[in-house]
């Protein structure tokens, strides 16, 4: 029986790899990009290898918390059910930069956005017999903290910070998801850490010196197609249904922060991210 899936920010790196690696495991993949044209590219990047139908996609500007609600609103509309979501897209910037919403860049590109996707599209997934949620984040996180009072970090902005908060959000979110779902559908959710890969996250909104950095740091990095392989995994894997509410990198649960496990925070986390979601529908 085909599986459906969507994937998040697919037209290049990890997503695409992602997408094409699915595809090849006979998904029908829902490719989700910012633009129409790079939507377009990665579309027909992925024909060769995929049956018609197989691959279609959806645009929508994670900037933009309105758009993340209309992008659910239409995939509710044109599917019965979901099988798999991965929350892959993301973004990393070493200056403050302010959405039309008033939220900081990383926060609401990787942590609002997949949190409100989820959270609208969670009646499909759960009409699925084995619906299951993939979240990326990083090693970074382990050098994470949340910035409860000023998560927006306004006061002494840092890009490493931002993201590190960020990619702490994805775990805690994820976890959270396991503890208040798992127990009512068969719905599983794992948070992925693809390794350092060779990628232009840090390039897209970085000065020069970050992106001469980053371009030093991942000489050695995995490809995208590597990095795509615990995604992949956790997405399809029979083996994994059961192994919910964990954190894997390389094909395997491994430990997160201690900071990821802590469930007040979680709790916290989630109530916040609604009061910052709220209002956007329509």
């Amino acid at each position: 029986m085909e599986r459906t899936a969507l994937v998040t920010g697919a037209t290049s790196g990890i997503g695409l790899a992602a997408v094409q690696g699915l595809v090849g495991r006979n998904f029908r993949v829902i490719l989700h990009g910012r633009t129409v044209e790079k939507c377009r590219a990665a579309f027909t990047e992925t024909q060769s290898e995929a049956s018609d139908g197989a691959v279609e996609f959806i645009v929508a500007d994670f900037t933009s918390l309105k758009e993340v609600w209309e992008m659910s609103r239409q995939i509710r509309d044109r599917f019965h059910s979901l099988d798999v979501l991965i929350n892959n897209a993301g973004c990393f910037t070493t200056k403050f930069r302010e959405t039309v919403a008033g939220y900081e860049l990383q926060w609401t590109v990787n942590h609002l956005a997949p949190f409100l996707l989820t959270r609208e599209l969670l009646p499909l997934l759960q009409e699925s017999d084995d619906g299951r949620i993939v979240t990326v984040s990083s090693g970074s996180h382990t050098d994470g903290r949340m910035y409860w009072e000023d998560p927006n970090l306004r006061t002494h902005y840092n890009g490493l910070r931002a993201y590190r908060q960020s990619k702490l959000a994805n775990v805690l979110f994820s976890y959270e998801l396991h503890r208040r779902y798992r127990s009512k559908s068969d719905l599983s959710t794992y948070a992925v850490e693809p390794g350092l890969v060779d990628t232009r996250i840090a390039e897209k909104h970085s000065g020069w010196l970050a992106k001469l950095i980053w371009r030093l740091r991942t000489r050695n990095a995995r490809s995208p197609e590597e990095g795509a392989e615990t995604l992949i995994y956790t997405a399809s894997a029979p083996e994994v249904a059961d192994k919910s509410g964990l954190y894997w990198k390389d094909c395997e649960p491994i430990a997160s922060s201690p900071a990821s496990y802590n469930e007040a925070s979680a709790e916290k986390l989630w109530e916040l991210s609604e009061t910052m979601v709220r209002g956007v529908e329509g």
